[in-house]
């Protein structure tokens, strides 16, 4: 019963034309500011690095070494985020993907766990390092600062301020072409924020997950998301534009310890 009613669901929607909301979703997030980080954010995707194979070798081994190396290497605009890295499993899994970092507050495990996904889409060292920051530098400090400042609400969900935060450690802490290159991919996918034609949305997104040097898998998957999670994508690279600029003026830490008494959620306009 439940499969024929979401059939009925699916075959509804299908029907109707393709309406685009993300102004709707964003502006609440990002009030006055969404118009800027949209203008100065579209640009050309810079060229990809050279980068070193890791299909074939020790994923687990490669993990722990790039962690190892991270906590030796900080860059200054992250000194002191290291301190708040908990301690947490590795998980290596062969499937789709490329990591997530799921803290016990989610899972309800005994120790938070860093799962990294063994397959092709593993671009390269550098790439995978890069991996590797967004959910440790990012995710793992994320729920630390939440633990430790506890923050009268804080909204699981809020994707851009969740994801904001680490696509922007990625960004700081990548090999420095890498992040270029990282950085010119996500603001080029916001040329798509105000597309109103389905078909050439998943045709850019094909184009482009394919010129990144991804998958067919990758590219059916970016396509899903767009559609089936409105905003979700963009969340990665506004959040992450509006945190840069954010720290143009203030550490890192102390803008977290600064909205330690308000609620926590994509509402960055409040802040």
């Amino acid at each position: 019963m439940h499969k024929d009613v979401l059939l009925k669901i699916v075959k509804t929607a299908s029907a109707e034309p393709f309406c685009n909301y993300h102004c709707d979703i964003f502006e609440p997030i990002f009030g006055s500011t969404l118009d800027a980080l949209l203008k100065n954010a579209v640009t050309e995707i810079e060229p990809p690095i050279v980068d070193t194979g890791i299909s074939g070798h020790d994923i687990l081994k490669i993990t722990k070494e790039i962690i190892r190396e991270l906590h030796e290497t900080i860059p200054p605009s992250l000194k002191g985020i290291a301190g708040y890295i908990p301690d947490f499993t590795i998980k290596v899994v062969p499937n789709f993907g490329f990591a997530e970092y799921w803290p016990t507050s989610l899972s309800g495990a005994d120790a938070d766990e860093l799962i990294v996904y063994d397959n092709p889409d593993q671009l390269g060292y550098q790439n995978f390092r890069a991996t590797i920051i967004h959910e440790v530098f990012g995710h793992s400090t994320f729920y630390s600062f939440v633990n430790e400042l506890q923050p009268p609400f804080f909204d699981h969900g809020a994707i851009a301020f969740l994801e904001g935060w680490a696509t922007w450690c990625e960004w700081t802490t990548s090999h420095r072409d890498l992040a270029k290159h990282l950085k010119s991919a996500r603001c080029k996918s916001l040329e798509l924020f105000h597309g109103t034609n389905a078909e050439k949305i998943q045709s850019d997104i094909r184009t482009v997950t394919s010129l990144l040097g991804y998958s067919k898998a990758v590219a059916s998957s970016s396509i899903e998301y767009y559609f089936q999670y409105p905003g979700l994508g963009f969340s990665y690279a506004l959040g992450a534009l509006w945190f840069e600029h954010r720290f143009s003026t203030i550490e890192p830490i102390e803008f977290f310890k600064s909205i330690q008494q308000k609620p926590w959620g994509d509402f960055f306009a409040l802040w």
